[in-house]
């Protein structure tokens, strides 16, 4: 796992109990979380990936997201 994907995954796990880490498959975090939260839980999740590449200037790589609540090869 990137270190990226892993310092994001300790921040989900730590700030946001109610999000389910479910896979890490190369630089995708797989995640589910209650329906009703799904606003909630893009905000926070791209936050918890915002981790600062340590660089004369920090640069902080985009994350970007599918969603899907019917199957995760529907994303």
């Amino acid at each position: 796992m990137d270190t990226k994907e892993l310092k994001a995954l300790i921040r989900i796990d730590r700030e946001l109990p109610w999000i389910q880490p479910l896979m890490q498959v190369h630089d995708n975090l797989v995640l589910q979380w209650p329906k009703h939260r799904t606003d909630e839980a893009v905000e926070k999740i791209l936050d918890c990936m915002k981790i600062p590449v340590p660089y004369a200037e920090p640069l902080i790589i985009p994350a970007s997201y599918k969603l899907s609540d019917k199957s995760w090869g529907d994303c």
